[in-house]
């Protein structure tokens, strides 16, 4: 069986749904070259059974096994594999795994049963349950062989499972002291512990690799040597395939920033919200990047910071953009205590609209929690109504009232506590005295 799409047409198998019966399988008696192809929806999306065939350049998803090999010596290369239940699943044979993308899998990203002189080099493994998990009589190796320096794999933000977990056999993960090129050069980034586990009788070599800091004896259950390690990450390692699986590049841009606030890169992640809007006025993401952008400033107790920000967007030709920077702009009026310039914002809006009623719900619930402007939020209240009368505005506008009274009672419950304890029969202790026979520290005699 041949297969060959182009990089810009590739050749699709969709098979539905992932029945047992449902896969491309190339028997003993074949030899197959599949060159991008798009394979999705399959209970295995190549199945290979004691065939020499090599697999380049596809994208094969949402399967439960996304290539399964057994008794062969398969090529698998240049592939990008994800959202699937398990990544790829060697028995048997040896197979070569080079520079794959291997992305968003249930279990772990390669799983090697017996499989021999498995080199697995140079490949991205990246929000797996786990890494690599190995068993049977089997031998891999994350490190170069002859023509090829290094393992240069990079093997991140695995769940949590191990980015190796060897039961049976043995793994070559670099070796130090001889030819550099059998050195390991992986970027192991430690997420959870233990980042290696062996439990069997032969020493795992892991020398040479970086491990996201130094690494400690803790990081790693049965006996592995990975001093001498490497002190910052190998930029080289990982797949060179870009990571857009097919992802539109605006949800991209929203998905680095997600991740960036996610790590704490406040700044940056601010940033990269705003690039969107730059770069992709018309996105449908814009709106989510400028709330969830907005969001993290206030977080940070940054929100007033972006008000000229806001403003200049209220005109913005993405309806989204627009009715966004309204929302925050009159909460961030309210917060500060503007609640002139909040009203205005609102009153730039209609009842009429869903933003209309959206903005007037949330400057209600202002002004019941932060100024307790009961008569106020009622006219709000009172105007959301003349259009928009549903069982769920009736339940929010509810809800508003009902915390907010909430809120007073508590208020108020906290202040007579307080006058309580103030004029209260309990004698207020005013001054502290040291009993005359415990030890005072800067007199001598008390000893």
């Amino acid at each position: 069986m041949y297969v060959n799409g182009t990089s810009t047409s590739n050749v699709i198998f969709d098979f539905i749904n992932q029945t047992s019966s449902n896969s491309i399988k190339i028997n003993s008696t074949g030899i197959s070259n599949i060159n991008y192809a798009e394979i999705k929806n399959a209970y295995n999306g190549i199945y290979l059974d004691n065939s020499a065939s090599t697999i380049t350049n596809c994208k094969i998803h949402n399967c439960t096994y996304g290539i399964k090999t057994n008794y062969n010596t398969p090529t698998i290369e240049t592939n990008k594999i994800y959202d699937n239940s398990y990544g790829i699943y060697s028995y048997q044979g040896t197979p070569k795994i080079t520079d794959n993308y291997i992305y968003n899998i249930a279990g772990y990203g390669i799983t090697i049963n017996g499989s021999t002189n498995t080199f697995i080099r140079k490949n991205t493994l990246s929000y797996c349950h786990g890494g690599i998990y190995a068993y049977g009589n089997q031998s891999i190796k994350l490190r170069g062989y002859s023509g090829y320096s290094y393992g240069l794999n990079l093997i991140q933000n695995y769940y949590s499972d191990k980015i190796l977990y060897v039961t049976g056999g043995t793994a070559d993960l670099g070796e130090y002291g001889y030819s550099s090129y059998l050195e390991g050069q992986n970027n192991f980034i430690k997420n959870s512990t233990p980042v290696i586990a062996n439990s069997t009788a032969n020493e795992i070599l892991a020398e040479k690799n970086y491990w996201n800091g130094t690494p400690q004896t803790s990081w790693f259950a049965g006996s592995i040597s990975y001093d001498p390690y490497l002190s910052s990450a190998n930029s080289s390692a990982g797949s060179t395939l870009d990571k857009n699986l097919g992802v539109e590049s605006d949800k991209l841009l929203l998905a680095e920033a997600t991740e960036l606030s996610d790590m704490k890169s406040l700044v940056s992640s601010s940033e990269k919200f705003k690039q969107l809007i730059a770069e992709y006025p018309e996105s449908k993401y814009a709106g989510l990047a400028i709330a969830w952008d907005m969001s993290l400033n206030k977080s940070e107790g940054n929100l007033y910071s972006q008000k000229e920000y806001l403003m200049n967007n209220i005109k913005h030709e993405n309806k989204l953009v627009r009715e966004n920077s309204l929302l925050w702009l009159e909460t961030l009026h309210s917060e500060a205590g503007e609640v002139k310039e909040a009203e205005n914002i609102v009153q730039l809006t209609s009842p009429e609209e869903t933003i209309g009623t959206e903005i007037r719900l949330n400057y209600a619930n202002d002004l019941l929690n932060l100024y307790n402007e009961k008569e106020k939020a009622e006219e709000v209240f009172n105007d959301i109504l003349k259009y928009n009368k549903s069982d769920d505005i009736d339940y929010t506008i509810n809800v508003i009232k009902e915390m907010s009274n909430y809120s007073e009672n508590n208020l108020k419950n906290i202040q007579n506590l307080a006058k309580d304890i103030e004029i209260g029969t309990e004698p207020i202790i005013n001054k502290y005295e040291l009993f005359s026979n415990y030890p005072n520290p800067f007199n001598p005699a008390t000893k």
